[in-house]
């Protein structure tokens, strides 16, 4: 080989044009970037979905307090009617009324059916 052709063969590879990216090496570019979407929104659903279960997790815990609340609220309820029952038996009424030195009433007058006002016709 003379000097000529491999100084020719040199400048050739010098002045040759870049070369072109490959349609392969693009696609693999947009699966790359592609992956780092599908990551973030599967980080970004987790992050939601740990958020929905901790707040139901609470609401739960609130309502089993009420339902406990409403349990000891029934129960006192409960005791207060049962109080008051006893308190209208007709034993204890006799009970408040010899306390009282009352009387009992032996001749009761009962007004008639009648009204006593004027009705116009």
């Amino acid at each position: 080989m003379s000097k000529f052709f491999r100084f020719s063969k040199l400048n050739c590879q010098k002045t040759a044009a870049p070369k072109a990216q490959h349609w392969y090496n693009r696609i693999s570019l947009n699966y790359f970037v592609l992956n780092i979407a599908f990551v973030a929104i599967i980080i970004a659903l987790f992050v939601s979905y740990i958020g929905l279960v901790n707040d139901t997790s609470a609401d739960g815990f609130a309502l089993d307090q009420l339902q406990d609340q409403l349990a000891a609220v029934s129960s006192q309820n409960k005791q207060l009617d049962l109080h008051v029952q006893s308190l209208q038996s007709m034993d204890n009424i006799k009970q408040v009324s010899e306390n009282f030195t009352l009387e009992p009433v032996t001749d009761a007058e009962y007004l008639s059916g009648k009204p006593s006002v004027a009705l116009s016709e």
